[in-house]
């Protein structure tokens, strides 16, 4: 019987490997109706993860087309960070 070649994950070249980060952000500029709650100011944090086709997808349920649409909505809420535990 003849099975078929599967590479396994660590043999895989760095870019066809999914990449996992975390994102932590803010809701600094998103308007409220009480202009001192200081509630927009919380950090937030999801875990990510980065396919090779580009898609991204949040362990709190966010998914999104690209990194750049993902950095997109993020720069609407405030401040973020995304930090690549691969590098």
């Amino acid at each position: 019987m003849i099975q078929p070649h599967i590479a396994p994950a660590y043999q895989l070249s760095p870019r066809s490997r999914p990449r996992l980060f975390q994102l932590s952000w803010d809701n600094s500029k998103i308007r409220t109706r009480n202009p001192h709650d200081e509630r927009k100011l919380d950090k937030h944090m999801a875990w990510g993860t980065l396919y090779p086709n580009g898609l991204v997808t949040l362990d709190n349920g966010g998914t999104f087309e690209t990194r750049t649409e993902l950095e997109y909505q993020m720069e609407l809420r405030g401040k973020y960070r995304i930090e690549f535990l691969d590098e």
